[in-house]
């Protein structure tokens, strides 16, 4: 071992390891604003995040309530009264605009009152009141999807564009780094630590605000999936329940 061997040893382990808010005080005004954008960018997309995850779980709750309703109330006048009350779930909004629209057809004489024989219902156009409340399903199903899938899109675009924001303060700390050096008309640490340091810490920003965004726009655009499919069963489940109930 080395006269100098034990000074460097006993220099760094003299010298603090700086820390992340020590490495932010070292970064210039584009590695700031780089880091500001990459922080507003994650705040959003956590709160984004939480929201859509507190209102698909409010909407699962809710739908399964209705469907416990449906399975013990024969006669649905409980279960229209409850679908009202409830705002989160898809499957209330079916069966609000489903009950709604099949008062009007029998107000309309297209679809005759419930219990009616099936000769009648035959009689009196049930093909057009099938389409009518397809159509309204429908739409109806159009509405909720759009309106689960509301503010998704930032999610990925968040996780999209923060690591190429990332990757240009990563580029900026390094052209600092070599801008230095070609200064001091040196290479050492003292010269290129804080561009370096600039680099990694706007690296580090990018993929933080961007794995959990992607992560959680992939959670969510399976959640919408999931509530597609539920609809398109209860759908057919409401316009079975209309035919048994005109036989």
């Amino acid at each position: 071992m080395t006269h100098s061997e034990p000074l460097l040893a006993s220099t760094l382990a003299a010298t603090p390891i700086p820390g992340i808010l020590d490495l932010l005080s070292q970064s210039g005004p584009m590695a700031m604003v780089v880091l500001g954008l990459l922080g507003v960018l994650s705040v959003l997309s956590w709160a984004i995040m939480i929201e859509r995850w507190r209102r698909f779980r409010a909407a699962e709750r809710e739908s399964r309530a209705l469907r416990e309703q449906l399975s013990v109330d024969a006669g649905n006048g409980g279960a229209r009264e409850l679908a009202r009350n409830l705002a989160h779930s898809p499957l209330a909004a079916l069966y609000t605009a489903f009950a709604e629209e099949s008062d009007r057809l029998r107000a309309r004489g297209i679809l005759p009152p419930a219990g009616r024989a099936s000769a009648e219902i035959a009689a009196s156009s049930d093909a057009r009141a099938h389409g009518a409340l397809l159509r309204v399903l429908e739409r109806t199903s159009l509405h909720q999807r759009r309106r689960f899938q509301r503010l998704l899109g930032f999610l990925a675009t968040t996780a999209t564009v923060a690591p190429f924001i990332g990757l240009f303060g990563t580029v900026w700390g390094i052209m600092n780094a070599f801008r230095t050096i070609g200064a001091v008309g040196g290479a050492s640490i003292a010269a290129y630590a804080p561009g370096i340091s600039e680099a990694l810490v706007t690296t580090a920003a990018g993929l933080a605000a961007a794995i959990p965004a992607v992560a959680g726009y992939n959670y969510f655009i399976a959640s919408v999936r999931h509530i597609d499919d539920d609809m398109d069963d209860f759908a057919s489940d409401l316009l079975a329940r209309l035919e048994v109930k005109g036989q």
